[in-house]
């Protein structure tokens, strides 16, 4: 490094990659790129996030088969000089929507914590596949958009507005909206009310002024939640 006419003394990285640098991400990727093949889990990465899957029709089998199997995951770190964080490592258990089960996961020799709900690449997953957690995440979300759009009115034009709301609205209804758009119909109903009202405020219209529901959006050339449903689902056929 150099700053200030002052040049810092040349350092060899001994271990791990050297963080910040451009190289960093892909250093890690082969550093951590055998993983699946020293697991009998599912594995799927992510750059730094990695998630280990399994399936047993009984719980109890369940158990004893990730416990056994973590032993090669937290040998393959060790081999790496890899340190597991464990603070951010969490187990989530799918199942029957009727009950709940529990299970006991080691790694390290470390308890690891049990959780209803995990955030995985920005979307909310929980136990039971209701996509509530996700549903109540997108609504301030999208209710924290339509805010700053109000805002904005007096400002700018429905050009600006336009790119306001793909940023701070569309980007979030549209990240994985074939996951969640089936399941709870009632908090789809709260989101798409946010999302008229974000609308509204890009038509710079008054909050008192009446306007057809679909007349409003072909007026703005944007989709309501359904029709962008429909149309990431007709992408992947």
């Amino acid at each position: 490094m150099y700053a200030n006419h002052i040049k810092s003394n040349t350092k060899y990285v001994t271990c791990g990659v050297p963080q910040g640098s451009t190289l960093c991400p892909i250093l890690f990727l082969l550093y951590i790129n055998n993983l699946p093949s020293v697991t009998k889990f599912n594995t799927v990465l992510f750059a730094d996030d990695t998630t280990l899957t399994l399936s047993n029709e009984s719980v109890r089998e369940l158990e004893k088969s990730v416990n056994r199997k973590l032993i090669n995951v937290v040998a393959c770190m060790q081999a790496n000089k890899l340190t597991i964080n464990f603070k951010k490592t969490k187990f989530i258990l799918f199942g029957d929507k009727s009950q709940r089960h529990s299970m006991i996961i080691f790694c390290s020799q470390q308890t690891t914590s049990q959780v209803d709900s995990v955030k995985y690449l920005g979307i909310f997953i929980d136990s039971k596949l209701t996509w509530n957690p996700h549903l109540e995440h997108l609504g301030k979300k999208v209710a924290s958009g339509a805010s700053v759009l109000f805002k904005l009115q007096p400002f700018a034009d429905i050009h600006l507005l336009r790119i306001v709301y793909f940023s701070l609205v569309y980007s979030h209804l549209n990240k994985g909206i074939l996951n969640w758009a089936r399941a709870n119909w009632s908090g789809i109903a709260d989101l798409a009310r946010l999302n008229n009202r974000a609308i509204r405020s890009l038509l710079q219209l008054n909050r008192r002024e009446r306007f057809p529901l679909r007349d409003m959006f072909y007026s703005a050339r944007m989709l309501q939640i359904k029709d962008i449903y429909n149309y990431e689902l007709a992408k992947h056929m």
